[in-house]
């Protein structure tokens, strides 16, 4: 009984106060230089890396390709239905010159037509949902080969300071005079192995 209590004082110990426990393999630091805790600007370091610009010029070419192939789609749509509009008066002026034969051909023209139309809007409606996720879908994979290589840096980076932890910047509340901002090396580093 008295090894619970006291296992579970240690563990209540430990989860209230943070304990230091060195990794294996970790470098030593000095602690007048280094709190073995550095902080990144993720947003600056994304943005600054060499593949983001060519990534996002990809995705706005692919992107303004879509667009005119359904701004194409569109205008077919659109002369559709003035066809449409064309098709329904000539039926009326067939209907009250009570041409039978010939109202019973436009109808049939119509009902085409409207086929098309549903045909037509179906294709933009698809395309437009396909553009939407492939262009997700790019960002996402794009983003993963950049985060993957931008790790790779701060890990590199931060060894150089004894960083044992890297934490976004944005999330620091209070940082002491020990906490070693690495955002620019980061950068250079990606820059460097471009």
């Amino acid at each position: 009984m008295a090894k619970i209590i006291l296992f579970s004082l240690f563990f209540f110990a430990s989860s209230v106060c943070a304990l230091e426990i060195p990794l294996t393999g970790a470098m030593p630091r000095d602690k007048k230089t280094s709190s073995g805790i550095v902080s990144v600007d993720m947003d600056a370091v994304f943005n600054a890396h060499p593949k983001t610009a060519m990534y996002k010029q990809e995705i706005k070419n692919f992107a303004n390709t879509r667009k005119a192939a359904i701004e194409q789609k569109v205008k077919e749509y659109d002369e559709l239905n003035s066809q449409l509009k064309e098709i329904t008066q000539k039926i009326d002026e067939a209907k009250a010159s009570e041409n039978q034969a010939e109202t019973d051909a436009l109808a049939k023209r119509r009902e085409e037509i409207n086929a098309q139309i549903a045909g037509k809007k179906s294709e933009i409606t698809d395309l437009s949902r396909r553009t939407k996720k492939e262009i997700i879908k790019m960002e996402e994979d794009n983003s993963l080969v950049v985060l993957k290589e931008i790790e790779e840096a701060v890990k590199e980076v931060s060894k150089k300071y004894g960083g044992e932890v890297a934490i976004e910047k944005q999330n620091v509340l209070f940082s002491g005079d020990n906490a070693k901002d690495i955002t620019g090396e980061v950068i250079i580093k990606l820059k460097e192995t471009k």
